[in-house]
């Protein structure tokens, strides 16, 4: 029975994967040295610790970023090539920092005051301020004026700027979002034929990476 939903999440460093089904969840964080090869081997790592196929998964549930710009690359290769060739499964995918707003307003109330962020080159971030949907691309210097309140980066395999602290969730609090977003997808049938990573544009727009990526 197709019942398992594959998670890829390319946007952390090391890229984590993992299995949902009925409300549980099996994650594996890849290994950081070999990106394609670390990710494949998750895959297989988490389908065997689950005792499942590969073709017992349903669909996909991908982060889109922002963050790692290669393994958010490597995730929509690998959803694009299995959709190629097998029977095509519905994609949802999620934005990685509403993860973390999401993950944060849980822990201290909607009401807190703070901003999530990410470094996606060596002095370049993607910043979102709590109850505000749009993404500040900006440098990592200018970035902490814009900032409100305390400010947590996600995992990213550049430095983590002075002022800010890292972002930290345990699996249980993500799946709690994961789920939301899978229910939320299912119910309104919010497919997508592939993924487009958000990734920064000199406009500061959020630019989709073209399909031949």
């Amino acid at each position: 029975m197709k019942n398992w939903t594959l998670l890829l999440d390319g946007a952390a460093a090391p890229a984590e994967v993992g299995l949902l089904r009925d409300g549980s969840f099996l994650l594996h964080r890849c290994d950081g040295s070999a990106p394609v090869g670390a990710l494949f081997a998750g895959v297989e790592a988490v389908l065997e610790q689950a005792s499942c196929r590969f073709d017992a998964v349903a669909g996909f549930l991908v982060c889109r970023g922002p963050g790692n710009r290669t393994g958010l690359r490597l995730c929509k290769m690998l959803v694009d090539g299995t959709n190629a060739i097998l029977p095509s499964r519905p994609v949802i995918s999620y934005d990685a920092l509403d993860l973390a707003c999401d993950v944060l307003s849980r822990k201290g109330g909607p009401q807190q005051r703070f901003s999530v962020a990410v470094a996606v080159a060596k002095r370049r971030i993607a910043l979102r301020q709590a109850g505000n949907e749009t993404h500040i691309w900006t440098d990592s210097t200018a970035g902490q004026s814009m900032a409100h309140g305390p400010t947590f980066f996600l995992p990213s395999p550049f430095p983590l700027p002075p002022w800010g602290q890292p972002f930290e969730a345990d699996g249980e609090e993500r799946n709690f979002f994961w789920q939301k977003i899978l229910r939320e997808g299912m119910a309104q049938k919010s497919f997508h034929p592939t993924i487009a990573p958000v990734e920064f544009s000199q406009n500061r727009q959020l630019s989709p990476l073209p399909s031949a990526c």
